[in-house]
């Protein structure tokens, strides 16, 4: 919880989204209780075990498999909003801890967590960037090496643009910062929301160009 937040529960105490109980911001018992998305290709959303990307879709996409904790819909909705637009950096936190009770266990010891950059506008106007926050959580928790490998040129808006739209603005939008730590690496890309995949299937192309070995992806919503 950032010191805002702490200042402002004093006053006006944080109730989860989901049941109003008190504490915070979405209680222990809706967390568990949140519905899981099904496994998928997440290109042509066919069946796929543990999320990973089809035979028929492999040859387009440099990501190995993509999941997601939860759906984009009922309060998850609100909580990403919160984190996103209104400052509830906790968000991230429960969020972090929702992927890391489903997917920890899966994670190997030598992956790199890293987090899918957000636009450089967007995160000059929250003064923070939510893919860095659950990434950081996320590697806190699962004793992962959390490494900020990428970093992302211009400030596209993709909000309501299609996944062909998304793909054309999003050409030559990463840039890996550090290739000597990509190369060779298994790395799973953090995000808050996939919508098309077009974000994370970019920035996988870059980090597979830098000579990352595997790159798969986890977010917190699947809209």
């Amino acid at each position: 919880m950032s010191i805002i937040e702490t200042i402002i529960s004093l006053y006006a105490p944080l109730q989860c989204l989901a049941c109003g109980v008190d504490g915070r911001i979405a209680c222990d018992g809706c967390i568990r209780r949140l519905p899981l998305t099904e496994s998928c290709c997440y290109r042509c959303q066919q069946p796929s075990r543990l999320g990973r990307t089809c035979a028929a879709c492999r040859p387009n996409s440099k990501l190995v498999s993509a999941n997601a904790a939860t759906n984009y819909e009922g309060w998850t909705k609100d909580l990403i909003w919160r984190l996103k637009f209104e400052r509830t950096q906790s968000a991230a936190e429960i969020m972090a801890e929702r992927l890391a009770l489903l997917y920890g266990g899966l994670i190997a010891e030598d992956v790199l967590i890293v987090p899918l950059p957000t636009a450089r506008r967007r995160v000059r106007g929250r003064g923070y960037d939510q893919a860095v926050l659950i990434a950081r959580a996320l590697a806190k928790r699962t004793g992962r090496r959390y490494a900020p490998l990428l970093m992302r040129l211009g400030s596209q808006e993709q909000i309501g643009a299609n996944k062909q739209q998304r793909q054309a603005q999003l050409q030559d939008v990463f840039r890996v910062k550090r290739p000597g730590l990509a190369r060779g690496a298994r790395i799973l890309l953090i995000d808050d929301v996939m919508t098309t995949g077009a974000s994370l299937e970019s920035a996988a192309a870059t980090l597979h160009h830098a000579g990352a070995k595997t790159i798969g992806s986890l977010v917190f919503a699947r809209a």
